[in-house]
């Protein structure tokens, strides 16, 4: 699958800021938040988290500095 480079920006900063506010953020508000289908909310959160932006901790997605701090 593929995304335009501009696509996956907007959805990081979106991802970005909604966890600084919420500390998390879940599969099912992440869909509502970029507006995407299940597919493609997925794929953007597996990408997510391979490229190190993010990390799942259960249902729950996590910025991989956060995490970090807290260690």
């Amino acid at each position: 699958m593929f995304f335009h480079e501009c696509a996956i920006h907007q959805a990081s900063q979106l991802l970005i800021d909604f966890i600084k506010k919420n500390n998390h953020i879940s599969f099912q508000d992440f869909k509502k938040l970029t507006g995407v289908s299940r597919k493609y909310a997925l794929a953007m959160l597996e990408y997510f988290d391979k490229t190190g932006l993010t990390i799942r901790e259960g249902d729950q997605r996590i910025l991989v500095s956060l995490d970090e701090t807290l260690k």
